[in-house]
């Protein structure tokens, strides 16, 4: 079983303090955000090099694969109950007019592109006075899947490649190619 990380701990304990009193007290939007994206990418890399050491594609596609599984049961439970939950109360306490905007932004919520539709909307987080989606903060969480899905297919490419060209996983020349 993998260590516990008390720094890497604290510092997600702080991300989110600092995340709670920026949005609370002072009504902005603190740089805490990037520091989930960070631990995150962190413990993306550090599961996914042992696809990048798997000697053959079909060990490299498995341990991928393996990936995108944990990772979606780890993230899809709860955020579907809060999606519903949030699709329900929007429907029960938002005016009818609302729910052409609210729904478009659950879907999207729900399939992890709440960003794109908030950049093509040209919703602004902190702008006051433009009607904001109950969804919106899905946005963290819409980046995170994508980089969930991109990142390994980045690594499983440049692996794939490497080794391909008679290299280790990490640049260096394999023993077996020289």
């Amino acid at each position: 079983m993998p260590a516990y990380l008390n720094g890497v701990q604290g510092l997600r304990t702080v991300a989110a303090l600092m995340v709670a009193v920026y949005h609370i007290w002072f009504g902005r939007v603190s740089g805490a955000v990037d520091v989930f994206f960070v631990v995150a990418g962190y413990f993306a890399a550090k599961s996914l090099m042992r696809m990048a050491e798997s000697e053959t594609f079909r060990a490299r596609v498995q341990v991928m694969s393996r990936y995108w599984m944990r990772t979606l049961r780890r993230i899809t439970p709860s955020a579907v109950v809060v999606i519903i939950g949030t699709a329900v109360a929007s429907l029960l306490f938002m005016p009818h007019s609302a729910w052409q905007y609210a729904i478009p932004h659950g879907f999207a919520s729900l399939f992890h592109f709440e960003n794109w539709l908030l950049i093509a909307s040209n919703a602004d987080y902190l702008q006051d006075g433009m009607a904001a989606s109950p969804f919106q903060q899905f946005w963290a969480l819409s980046l995170q899947a994508q980089f969930y899905l991109l990142f390994p297919l980045l690594l499983f490419v440049a692996v794939s490649l490497a080794k391909r060209r008679g290299w280790g996983a990490r640049g260096r020349r394999s023993r077996c190619s020289r």
